[in-house]
Order: C-alpha cells, then structure tokens, then sequence
C-alpha cells in the first residue's frame, strides 16, 4: 500500500501560485499657466484641474493584466474671462506575458466652452 501512495505523491499535478490582485487609486493635482487657445490667438489660460487613475493589476507566473482608468476633470480660465470645463476619461488595459504586450485604449475626452 506504501507504494501506491508514493505513486500518487510522484503523479499529483504540482500547485500552482494564486494570482496576486492589486487595486489603487492615484490622485494627482494639476495646474499650469500661460496656455494658448489655438482657437483664439492672442488669448491665453489657467488650468487647475485633478487627474485620478484607477487601476487594478493581476500579477500571474506567466505575466500580468493591468484594467486602468483616468479620469480628468478640471477647468481653464482664459484671459478674456471665458473658462473651459474639461472632462476626459480614458480606459485601457494591458496584458504583458512572456509572448508579448498588447493595448487596448478606449478614449472618451469631453471638452467644452463655457464663457
């Protein structure tokens, strides 16, 4: 009988590493100055805005798997006194293994005037 569970121990499929999932939000404050509006030469902006990136990664023994989204909401006062309000979300993912990387980028960007 002990040779037949060693038989068993030697044929048993070994186990295999459970995937480790992280998850993350990012929050990044943005300004900048001096901005030309290619619409309207002679004008120029101030952007204050926020850029927060979601993302969950699956790491794998063969690669991993990377589901993102960024989101960026802020606005853009001109010198004319008009103002811009921007949203813009992108999402991708990404699957890096050891064949390879391919992209998948889904972008949404709404921009509008206001003034």
């Amino acid at each position: 009988m002990l040779g037949g569970v060693v038989l068993l121990l030697v044929l048993a499929p070994a186990a295999s590493a459970a995937a480790t999932i992280t998850r993350d939000t990012i929050t990044i404050p943005t300004a900048d100055s001096g901005l030309p509006d290619d619409c309207r030469p002679g004008i120029t902006g101030t952007l204050v805005g926020t850029l927060v990136i979601n993302f969950q990664r699956v790491d794998t023994q063969s690669g991993f798997h990377v589901d993102e989204t960024d989101t960026e909401v802020g606005t853009i006062t001109w010198s004319d006194g008009s103002y811009s309000i921007i949203n813009s979300v992108d999402r991708f993912t990404r699957n890096i293994f050891d064949s390879g990387m391919r992209v998948t980028l889904t972008p949404l960007t709404v921009c509008s005037y206001i003034g």
